[in-house]
C-alpha cells in the first residue's frame, strides 16, 4: 500500500510463508513445552520473578512462570554488539533484560534495536514510564493474529514528536495502531486486517497535529468466519478540541466487504470547539467495495462540533465506490460545521484534481460536500482556475453532484469557481448530474463563475435530470453571476429535463449572464416529456435576470411534449419580475411522432412584469407528424402590469407537418391585466408554417369530402 517493492514482498511473504524464527525463539518455545515437572527440576534465574523457570544454557534463554498469570521471556546478552532477532521473542534493552506480558498486560518495551512483534492474543506495545515516545519508531514489524489492538506511544506522556512507525504493520483481526499529540511523520506506515483497521489513530485532549510526508495506508476486509457487521478502513484519523492535517505524502484507506458494509476514509478529522483543519498537497484515495451490500468511500471526512471545518486541496484526492447489486456512496471532501450558535464556518478551497466515482444500483457520487449546521455558521467552496473537480456515478439509479455547499441555519453560502467543474451520470432507470449546489435557508446564497460547469445525464431506461448551477435561498436573497461556460444535457428513453442556471429566492432572486457567460443547455427524450431550460429566476419579491452573453435551450421529444424557455423570469403574484437581455437568448423545441412544441425566447410573470429586448431573441418550434402542434413566441409576457420594449431582433418561426397540425408564431406577446404594452424600434420577423397532408383515398375523411362535394 505505500508502494515500495519490499513492503509490498513482506506483505506477499507473510500471507503465504510462516514467519522466520531465530535460533532463540525456538530455543524459549521448546522451554514453554516442557512440562512442569520439567520446569520444576529447571535451576530457578536469580532476579527474575517469583515462579519456576527453565533455562537453556546453550542461548542463555530463560522462560519463567511467573506471579500475576504472567509468563516472562528473557536473555542474558553476552556480546554487547548483539542485534535483536527478527521476531520478538527477545526484546533487548541495551544489555538489560525486558519482559513480555500476557495479554492481558501486553508489552511493555524499551529497546534500540528493530523488533517485530507475533501475538496471538491482541498487543500493546508501550513504552514503559519516563521513556520518551520516539522509542516506538523502533518497531518494524507487528503482526497480531487474533484479536486486539496495537497502541503505540509514550504511557501517560504528551509529547511534541510523538513516534514515528517504519516497516509495514499487519494487523489480522480488528486492530488500530494508536498515537498521541504531535507526529511529524516521515517514515511508511501500512495496516490490513479484518473489521475496523486505523493505519494511525492520533487523540489528545487539547490539540493534535500530524504532519505527514510519507505513505499510510489502511486495508480492512471481512475474511473467512468473521461475524462483525463489515469492514471499516481508515488511514488517518485525529481526534482533539483542534485538530490539523498536512499531508505531502500518500494517503490510502481501503475496504472490501461483499455483502456487508465497506467504509474507507483517507483522513477522519474531529475536531470540537475549536475545530479540524486539513492541508492536502499529496494523494489521498479511498476505495469502498461491496457486492450486494453498501460501499461508502470518502477521501477527507472533516467534522466540527460546536465548531467550524476547513479543508484545503492543492493536491489529488479520489474517492471510489463500488456495489454491484447494492448502493455506494462517494466523496472527495466532506466537511461539516456542527453544533451552536457564534458562526461556525465551513470552508473548502480547492486548486487540485477532486474526483468521486461511484458504480452500483444504487449510486451516488458527490465531490464536495460542504455543510455549516450551526447558527448564523457559513458555507465556503472555492475552486481556483488550477482547480478541477469531477463526480461520475453509473449504475441504475445514480445521482452525480459535483458541489454542494450549503449553510443550514441563518448563514451564508458563497462558492466561486475559476476551474473545471463536471458531473456525469450514466443510469439505467434514473440519473441525475448537478454540477453545482449553493443554498443558504436564512441568509444570502451567491455563485460567481467564471470557469466552466458541465452536468450530464444519460437514463437508458428511464428519466434523466441535469442541473449545472442551483441557487437558492429559502428566506432571503439568491445572486448568480456567470462570465463562464455552463453546458448540460439530459438525455433518456423516458422524461428529461435540464437546466443552465435554476435560481431561486425567498426575497431576491437575481442573475447576470456576463458578456463572456455562455449557458447550453439540451434535454432530449425518445418518449416522454423534453425540458429545458437556459436561466430559470424565481423570487418572491424581485425576480431579475441579466443576460449579455449567450443563452440557449433545446429540448426534444419523440412523441409527446417539448418544451424549451431561454430564459424564464417567475415573480410571484405581490412581485416584480424584470428580463433585460443585452446578448443572445434562443429557444428551440421540437417534436415527433404527433408531439408538441412549445419554444419561448424569454418569459416573464409577475404581478409587475417587464422585459426590455436589446440584443437578440429567437424561438423556434416544430412539430411533425399528424396532430402535431408547433407554439413559438419570442417575447412573452403575463402579469397584472405588463410591458415590452424591443430594441434588438425578435425572431420567430413555427413549423408543423403533419394533418390535423397546427402552428403559431407570435413576436412579442404582452398579456395584462390592467395593463399591458408593446413597443418596437426594431425587427421583428415571425413565421407559421403548416403543412397538410392529404390522407389516403380510403380513409373516411376521404369519403366524407368527397360526398360533399358532388352535393
Amino acid at each position: 500500500m505505500n508502494g515500495s517493492a519490499s513492503n509490498a514482498r513482506l506483505r506477499q511473504d507473510r500471507a503465504n510463508v510462516a514467519p522466520k524464527v531465530a535460533p532463540v525463539t525456538r530455543a524459549i518455545r521448546s522451554a514453554l513445552a516442557v512440562s512442569a515437572a520439567a520446569l520444576a527440576l529447571s535451576a530457578p534465574v536469580a532476579g527474575m520473578a517469583s515462579g519456576t523457570c527453565s533455562h537453556d544454557t546453550a542461548n542463555h534463554a530463560y522462560a519463567c512462570n511467573g506471579d500475576a498469570n504472567r509468563i516472562i521471556f528473557s536473555q542474558i546478552i553476552p556480546d554487547e554488539n548483539f542485534v535483536p532477532p527478527v521476531d520478538l521473542t527477545v526484546v533487548p534493552d541495551d544489555q538489560s533484560p525486558t519482559g513480555i506480558n500476557s495479554a492481558g498486560g501486553g508489552i511493555k518495551a524499551r529497546w534500540t534495536g528493530d523488533v517485530s512483534v507475533l501475538s496471538h492474543a491482541g498487543t500493546v506495545i508501550d513504552t514503559d514510564g519516563g521513556v520518551e515516545a520516539w522509542d516506538v519508531g523502533r518497531v518494524y514489524d507487528v503482526t497480531l493474529i487474533n484479536d486486539g489492538d496495537a497502541f503505540a506511544g509514550a504511557n501517560g506522556l504528551i509529547t511534541a514528536n510523538a513516534f514515528s512507525l517504519s516497516g509495514d504493520i499487519t494487523i489480522d483481526h480488528q486492530a488500530g495502531v494508536n498515537a498521541l499529540m504531535a507526529i511529524d511523520n516521515s517514515t511508511d506506515i501500512s495496516v490490513s486486517g479484518y473489521g475496523n483497521v486505523f493505519a494511525l489513530d492520533i487523540f489528545d485532549g487539547y490539540s493534535a497535529s500530524l504532519d505527514n510526508s510519507a505513505n499510510i495506508s489502511a486495508d480492512a476486509g471481512v475474511g473467512a468466519g468473521y461475524w462483525g457487521t463489515g469492514a471499516y478502513a481508515t488511514a488517518v484519523r485525529i481526534n482533539s478540541m483542534e485538530t490539523v492535517v498536512s499531508n505531502d505524502g500518500g494517503i490510502s484507506a481501503t475496504a472490501s466487504a461483499d455483502g456487508y458494509y465497506a467504509r474507507a476514509r483517507g483522513i477522519d478529522a474531529f475536531g470540537y470547539a475549536v475545530g479540524p483543519t486539513v492541508h492536502n498537497a499529496g494523494d489521498i484515495q479511498a476505495t469502498a467495495q461491496a457486492d450486494g451490500g453498501v460501499a461508502h468511500a470518502t477521501g477527507v471526512y472533516a467534522f466540527g462540533y460546536a465548531a467550524g471545518s476547513t479543508v484545503d486541496n492543492t493536491g489529488d484526492i479520489l474517492a471510489i465506490a463500488q456495489a454491484d447489486g447494492g448502493s455506494a456512496y462517494s466523496s472527495a471532501i466532506n466537511s461539516i460545521a456542527y453544533g451552536y450558535s457564534g458562526g461556525r464556518d465551513a470552508s473548502v478551497t480547492n486548486s487540485g484534481t477532486l474526483s468521486a466515482e461511484a458504480d452500483a444500483d444504487f449510486a451516488v457520487a458527490l465531490t464536495i460536500f460542504n455543510l455549516a449546521r450551526g447558527r448564523y455558521g457559513n458555507a465556503y467552496t472555492t475552486n481556483s482556475s488550477d482547480g478541477k473537480i469531477y463526480a461520475e456515478a453509473s449504475g441504475d439509479f445514480v445521482t452525480a453532484e459535483a458541489v454542494n455547499n450549503g449553510a443550514a441555519r441563518y448563514g451564508s453560502a458563497l462558492t466561486s469557481n475559476a476551474g473545471d467543474i463536471h458531473a456525469t451520470a450514466n443510469g439505467a432507470s434514473g440519473a441525475r448530474a448537478v454540477g453545482l449546489i449553493n443554498y443558504s435557508t436564512g441568509s444570502v446564497a451567491t455563485v460567481d463563475n467564471d470557469g466552466s460547469i458541465s452536468a450530464m445525464a444519460t437514463a437508458t431506461a428511464g428519466r434523466a435530470f441535469a442541473i449545472g448551477v442551483e441557487n437558492t435561498s429559502e428566506l432571503y436573497n439568491a445572486n448568480t453571476y456567470n462570465a463562464g461556460d455552463i453546458a448540460v444535457h439530459a438525455d433518456a428513453s423516458g422524461s428529461a429535463s435540464a437546466a443552465g442556471v435554476l435560481n431561486n429566492a425567498g426575497k431576491l432572486s437575481y442573475v447576470l449572464n456576463e458578456a463572456d457567460g455562455d449557458i447550453d443547455v439540451i434535454a432530449s427524450s425518445q418518449s416522454d416529456l423534453a425540458l429545458a431550460f437556459g436561466a430559470y429566476v424565481s423570487g418572491t419579491e424581485v425576480a431579475t435576470l441579466l443576460n449579455y452573453g449567450d443563452i440557449s435551450a433545446r429540448a426534444n421529444s419523440a412523441g409527446w411534449y417539448a418544451y424549451a424557455y431561454g430564459a424564464l423570469v417567475l415573480g410571484d403574484a405581490a412581485g416584480i419580475g424584470l428580463l433585460i437581455n443585452g446578448g443572445n437568448i434562443s429557444a428551440d423545441a421540437s417534436a415527433t411522432g404527433g408531439g408538441t412544441a412549445f419554444a419561448r425566447g424569454a418569459y416573464v410573470t409577475s404581478e409587475d412584469a417587464t422585459i426590455f429586448n436589446d440584443g437578440s431573441t429567437t424561438a423556434n418550434a416544430s412539430s411533425d407528424g399528424d396532430g402535431g402542434m408547433a407554439v413559438a413566441s419570442g417575447a412573452k409576457i403575463y402579469g397584472v402590469n405588463s410591458a415590452i420594449f424591443s430594441y434588438g431582433d425578435l425572431t420567430v418561426s413555427a413549423s408543423a407537418n403533419g394533418y390535423g397540425s397546427i402552428a403559431t408564431a407570435a413576436g412579442p406577446y404582452s398579456f395584462g391585466i390592467l395593463a399591458s404594452s408593446v413597443y418596437n424600434a426594431h425587427d421583428i420577423q415571425a413565421s407559421a408554417s403548416p403543412a397538410r397532408r392529404s390522407p389516403s383515398a380510403g380513409s373516411p375523411c376521404v369519403k366524407d369530402s368527397l360526398r360533399s362535394r358532388s352535393r
